[in-house]
């Protein structure tokens, strides 16, 4: 009895040893499975999501059919409020006779990864560290886990964990320079049906008498589309060369109009390292008066950083989930070169 009590210790011990996993063979490859898997697959569960120091809940269904993914999240705390994704349309809906303010999208995932290809994971390699994490159990299932971290501090990392049978992300972690967590994505129920039915995204009449339709940001879209977003058509070398953007960044997608009433001209960048997004606001002939009653400004919403930079009567906006420092220096640079560009004759 003595030897087999010191057998059962024996057994015990070894099964608290951890295992050594099968490494990922091909990260980038991984990478572009799990994106796929997120838009591609049918699942549905309970989605916890923390930003800052608020922590809100949400179900979710995700359905991929004829080319089209589909998605409903219903709020399981805080305010009542529904948001059914079509494609790149977003519909927020909530009870009949409420307001529905500006920031009714706010504190509502987005994606957990941008949707990325090839050309991407080239810029994301030249910015980030790609690193295994072994696996671990979410939400009853097995994952495994890819650390995604940046060279320097103007950019956030990542921990992505993915389930191991269907690529699909199960928990996402946004992490700042000192390696704490920013913003955390993750399911605690789930399950893969092999089937939605079309009503689970219809919006109902009742829901119709009390639903505004929000389109949803660029710079939000941008992530879920496939590859990178070519500049526009006719866009010159001398546009690009105005703004002012980190090393690793590239301009992804550039726009420019007038704005009515002769008050000047919008010009509108989008920058990206394969992996984060940033808009970049330019309005030139912006009035003294105006100019000089709007003070630089900074702002915050969880990880989602903007900073307006004004420079004689250029002003400069920028807004991504990147850290303050890095909207600050894109502002100041850009204002630098548009302004030494309007005074050129």
């Amino acid at each position: 009895m003595r030897h087999r009590g010191a057998l059962l210790v024996v057994v015990c011990a070894v099964a608290l040893i951890p295992v050594r996993v099968a490494a990922i063979d091909d990260k980038r490859a991984w990478l572009v499975d799990v994106s796929e898997a997120q838009r591609q697959s049918n699942f549905e569960g309970v989605l916890l999501y923390r930003s800052g120091d608020s922590i809100d809940s949400f179900r979710v269904t995700h359905r991929y059919k004829n080319g089209e993914a589909r998605e409903r999240l219903q709020t399981l705390t805080g305010e009542q409020r529904e948001v059914v994704r079509r494609g790149d349309k977003v519909i927020c809906l909530v009870p009949p006779g409420h307001r529905l303010p500006s920031s009714a999208l706010h504190g509502v995932p987005q994606s957990m990864i941008p949707r990325l290809d090839e050309a991407q994971l080239q810029r994301i390699e030249k910015s980030y560290i790609l690193s295994e994490l072994g696996e671990q159990r979410i939400a009853g299932r097995r994952c495994e886990g890819m650390s995604i971290t940046p060279h320097d501090p103007l950019r956030y990392g990542y921990e992505v964990w993915a389930d191991k049978e269907t690529k699909v992300p199960l928990k996402v972690l946004l992490k700042g320079s000192d390696g704490k967590a920013i913003e955390q994505i993750m399911f605690t129920e789930v399950r893969f049906p092999d089937a939605i039915a079309d009503d689970v995204f219809d919006i109902t009449p009742q829901l119709d008498q009390g639903y505004q339709s929000i389109a949803q940001d660029q710079i939000q879209s941008l992530g879920s589309q496939a590859g990178a977003v070519l500049p526009g058509a006719g866009t010159s070398d001398a546009q690009l060369s105005l703004v002012s953007i980190p090393e690793g960044f590239e301009v992804v997608m550039f726009t420019q109009r007038d704005l009515p009433g002769g008050s000047g001209t919008l010009r509108h960048w989008i920058i990206s390292d394969g992996l984060t997004f940033v808009s970049i606001f330019g309005r030139q002939n912006v009035g003294e008066r105006r100019a000089a009653s709007m003070p630089h400004s900074a702002t915050a919403v969880g990880a989602m950083h903007a900073y307006r930079q004004i420079v004689g009567s250029v002003e400069i906006t920028v807004v991504g989930e990147v850290p303050s420092r890095t909207v600050q220096v894109i502002a100041e640079g850009t204002s630098q070169r548009l302004s030494n560009d309007a005074q050129r004759p």
